[in-house]
């Protein structure tokens, strides 16, 4: 079956884009929402900054780009989700369990690769990685030819939302840096967008085309609770614990090269069902059975 459900998100942070559009160009980072602390301190610019509020690894780093002080426009918030358009984003995380994504930011004319955090170590080997090269190929050079550029990250950072779904769910979720700042007479946006069209392509080929895997677990093993999916030979270093779709008993993941893999299930009472799989230059579905 070569079908997708995809999700677009039109824009995550409304307020902080109206405040940038129609009231001062000095806006537009922040949420704009007023909290106690903000009315305590009689602050005129405030608000989160929401790539800084996500759960993972957040205030692991504290620089003028992660701030504490809620004066700044890099203000991660007083505590970790703290924000209604994050908690609105994981939420959809987690009834969706992306297999990849991408947001859009500006402007740098990056391609930023999780994990983006100085303090997560990388999978052995890294998928996110692996397909990396291909994302960069399939985007035209933008202003005088310059060519989009994977790196981890631009400057120390935490809280971000690609980091937070690469970890709950190991979604490959990758942040483009734009261009420009914002389109006008002469940066219209169209070539911005069209330009851009490469990575989540890509992205879709890729799964569709392998190597990856769609993994579905045992209907006994969901009756439990949470079942646990993993690759034998990737090891995640963080912590990292992926589950089927509780709804489906469904796990999709790419893979970064083609070869020999040992998938393994495992119940929430501890129960583990694991399958050796050849993957190809394609995607297998594998059907896990529990033992007689």
């Amino acid at each position: 079956m070569r079908t997708f459900h995809v999700v677009i998100v039109p824009l995550v942070n409304p307020d902080g884009s109206h405040g940038y559009w129609h009231v001062s160009t000095e806006r537009g980072r922040t949420n704009r929402r007023k909290d106690e602390q903000a009315v305590e301190l009689g602050l005129y610019e405030y608000g989160v900054d929401l790539n800084r509020n996500y759960p993972f690894q957040w205030g692991s780093v504290e620089d003028r780009f992660n701030s504490a002080d809620p004066r700044s426009p890099f203000f991660r918030g007083p505590a970790a989700g703290s924000e209604p358009e994050v908690q609105a984003m994981m939420k959809l995380g987690e009834a969706w369990r992306f297999v990849a994504m991408v947001s859009y930011h500006a402007a740098a004319t990056r391609l930023l690769v999780p994990y983006t955090v100085e303090g997560a170590r990388e999978p052995k080997p890294s998928a996110a990685w692996a397909v990396a090269p291909a994302m960069i190929d399939a985007v035209a050079p933008v202003q005088a030819g310059k060519r989009y550029e994977a790196v981890r990250h631009l400057y120390p950072v935490a809280g971000t939302d690609q980091d937070w779904f690469y970890w709950s769910f190991g979604t490959l979720a990758y942040l483009v840096e734009l261009p420009f700042v914002s389109p006008g007479p002469r940066r219209p946006l169209a070539p911005m967008v069209e330009g851009a069209r490469g990575f989540w392509q890509v992205l879709l080929d890729r799964f569709l085309d392998g190597p990856a895997l769609t993994v579905r677990v045992p209907e006994s093993f969901r009756a439990e609770g949470p079942v646990t999916v993993g690759v034998e030979e990737i090891s995640w270093p963080n912590g990292e614990r992926f589950t089927a779709h509780p709804e489906s008993g469904v796990f999709h993941t790419y893979l970064p090269a083609a070869g020999r893999y040992t998938v393994k299930a495992t119940s929430a009472s501890g129960k583990t069902v694991s399958h050796p799989v050849d993957v190809g230059t394609s995607r297998v579905v594998l059907a896990l059975t529990e033992a007689p």
